[in-house]
């Protein structure tokens, strides 16, 4: 598919898809996965100690077999170091947050996406039931590289019954039970903030043993790198813009910060 260059460019596109059911995320860099941020820890943690292996073999610390051995285990151990600091970082949130909520939580998928709306790393992603919404967060800052915007074909959503069914078990074990049966799912808070709200945030939930989407799921729209500002200027004038996608005074002063103060933006 080729780049687009205006926000016209972009709607053609999107009109000429199936949009029923469709999502869509918008991500500033085209080389980045589409993956939960903590699942990017988990592979930057495989990487650290494949090399750490792998130093210890030419080093002669190790022998061929125990070599093969620590390879061997290298993902599965690494994924449950992880994964036990991803359950003691929600446990923290929870105990934690309550003062700065202004209604209760009533279910674990509400507490990840609270936690991820505020950036935690989670196994959640962020997607938007619009198309401009998404194309706004691939070109809201600059950079040197192409921007995407991913559509996410056919969702599957998880029934509203599923946000109390498993109220009574623990972290750990909602946890486990994400990982053995709910693959790539999506969900609406009942919890929305201004924030998720303006943004027509919606959020897929991953298994630690399927963190990826099959190809067959997913279309792209490529951005052109070099016409971010133009793209930007023009969902400005379609009311697409920092103040409606933040709406507070961060919004606020983002946009006068784009408008007022960098002329070379």
């Amino acid at each position: 598919m080729c780049k687009i260059k205006t926000v016209s460019e972009y709607i053609e596109i999107i009109n000429s898809m199936e949009r029923t059911g469709s999502l869509y995320r918008g991500q500033c860099d085209i080389n980045f996965k589409l993956t939960p941020s903590i699942f990017r820890n988990i592979e930057n943690e495989i990487a650290k100690n494949k090399k750490q292996i792998m130093d210890e073999l030419e080093n002669g610390g190790i022998s061929d077999e125990d070599h093969e051995t620590l390879l061997s285990m290298l993902i599965p151990s690494t994924k449950e170091v992880l994964k036990k600091r991803e359950i003691s970082a929600i446990r923290i949130f929870m105990a934690e947050s309550a003062p700065y909520l202004n209604q209760p939580v009533e279910s674990y998928l509400e507490i990840l996406a609270l936690a991820q709306h505020h950036g935690l790393p989670t196994r959640l992603l962020d997607w938007s039931l619009s198309p401009l919404v998404a194309l706004y967060f691939s070109v809201e800052t600059n950079g040197a590289n192409d921007a995407v915007v991913y559509i996410l074909k056919n969702s599957q959503w998880i029934d509203e019954t599923e946000f109390k069914k498993h109220s009574t078990l623990g972290i750990e074990d909602y946890l486990d039970k994400i990982d053995n049966e709910m693959i790539n799912n999506i969900f609406m808070p009942k919890h929305i903030t201004p924030r998720i709200k303006s943004q027509q945030g919606v959020f897929s939930i991953h298994s630690l043993n399927a963190p990826e989407f099959q190809p067959s799921e997913i279309e792209k729209i490529t951005i052109d790198g070099n016409y971010r500002k133009e793209i930007r200027n023009e969902l400005r004038q379609l009311g697409i813009g920092e103040r409606t996608i933040y709406p507070d005074l961060y919004g606020l002063c983002k946009e006068l910060k784009a408008l007022k103060l960098e002329c070379n933006d």
